[in-house]
Parts: C-alpha cells; structure tokens; sequence
C-alpha cells in the first residue's frame, strides 16, 4: 500500500525550472529515469535523502508522479517497462482545484469520470488491495498514437 501523497503533472509544467525549484526548495529529493523525459519520477522527503540500494524501497512524503504527456486525443502516463496508463485528453485539459491540507490543488474538472476510467464502476468502494497495475486504463505504448491493451 502506497502511503504517501502522488501529485500528477502534466509534461508541459514540468520544465527544469520546476525541477531546479524543487531542488531549491527540498535537499532531499531524487530524480530517476530510464533514459526517457516522460517517465521521470521524483520523490521527496527526509527519507529519500541517503542510504537506499533500490528505489521502490523508499518511503517518500510526496511523489511527483510521470509527466501527463499528449499524444493526440490521449494523455499518457509513462510508468516505466513499456507500461502506460492512457487517458482521454479532455479529462486533463479541463481542471478544477480543491483544497488539501491548506493547499490549493488543481483536480480533473471531471474527476468522477477520471475515478472510473482509471478504477472503473466501483471506484467509489475501498479496495485497500488494489494496484495500479490493475488499472483499467494500463496499455503498452508504442509510440505515437499506437497503445495496446
């Protein structure tokens, strides 16, 4: 079970501004990739500072999630292995916010509709078992236009 907070980005706010700022702000953070700018994660948190041998066993505060990036219609979220997750573009072009913890957070406009795309009919019940790997929305990209489920 994940136990900290995933904050999404779409590919075109995540400009090494934004990354050198994060950097300004928060010594204890770590960028990984595979090589690829779309699957670019980064974890921040005291813990993530020092002595880790694999990155799935750090425990972050807060996750910057992959880049949304737009392939056509599509958002696609890199996860890494071939993995993506495929949204339609219009549940990320239109955003509303909500407040968080005294933070102001943008949110799809239709985020019922973004729940069931990436859980499906039943995202409104606790599933505490549930991975993304079994996301409804999980295809292999392959470039362009071209996703496979």
């Amino acid at each position: 079970m994940d136990k900290e907070i995933n904050i999404g980005c779409l590919d075109e706010d995540l400009t090494q501004k934004i990354v050198d700022k994060i950097h300004t702000d928060n010594n204890y953070f770590l960028v990984i990739e595979d090589g690829l700018r779309k699957n670019t994660l980064i974890f921040f948190s005291p813990s993530t500072h020092d002595g880790y041998e694999n990155q799935w066993d750090i425990v972050p505060g807060v996750t910057l999630l992959v880049p949304f990036f737009k392939s056509g219609d599509k958002r696609v979220e890199y996860m890494g292995e071939g993995h993506s997750l495929i949204w339609p573009a219009y549940h990320l072009d239109k955003l509303s916010t909500v407040k968080y913890k005294g933070h102001k957070l943008n949110v799809p406009y239709d985020y019922k509709g973004w729940l069931k795309h990436y859980f499906g009919d039943d995202w409104g019940e606790e599933n505490l078992d549930w991975h993304w790997s079994q996301a409804n929305n999980l295809c292999q990209w392959k470039g362009g236009d071209k996703f496979e489920k």
